[in-house]
């Protein structure tokens, strides 16, 4: 079953259907200004890597590059947030990345919010990524 079609219900829907069972497996969902980027990289935690939802949300991710033609200010040093060394080999290798410490004006981010159901004991596992994951700044 595809998401629904309006922007605001898309951001947020229950996979299932790609399943063999059939019966719901994650809902999530994410805020902010760069929640594409944020929605994707901790689905792919859940389904490709088989995280839990408190594993996934810890991880670091990348943030949304905007306006195109400013660098994508990342933040480092802080929960859920690549370290500088790891940014500045990035950025050795091509990427137009400007490394920022935490607190300092940064490319949108977001916040993603996800329930797992255990495929075996069909319990609930939930959670959040940390802070506010959406610090902006010119």
């Amino acid at each position: 079953m595809p998401p629904p079609s309006s922007s605001i219900s898309s951001r947020a829907w229950a996979l299932g259907s790609g399943f063999p069972s059939g019966k719901s497996y994650l809902g999530s969902t994410t805020i902010g200004g760069g929640y594409h980027e944020v929605n994707i990289q901790n689905l792919m935690n859940v389904l490709a890597y088989g995280m839990e939802p408190a594993e996934a949300a810890v991880q670091p991710r990348i943030r949304k590059k905007w306006p195109t033609f400013n660098p994508l200010r990342q933040p480092y040093g802080g929960p859920g947030e690549y370290t500088l060394e790891i940014l500045e080999a990035v950025r050795d290798m091509g990427m137009d990345i400007e490394p920022t410490p935490m607190g300092s004006p940064a490319s949108f981010g977001g916040v993603w919010v996800g329930v797992r159901v255990d495929p075996v004991t069909r319990i609930k596992q939930g959670a959040r990524t940390p802070g506010t994951g959406a610090i902006i700044g010119n």
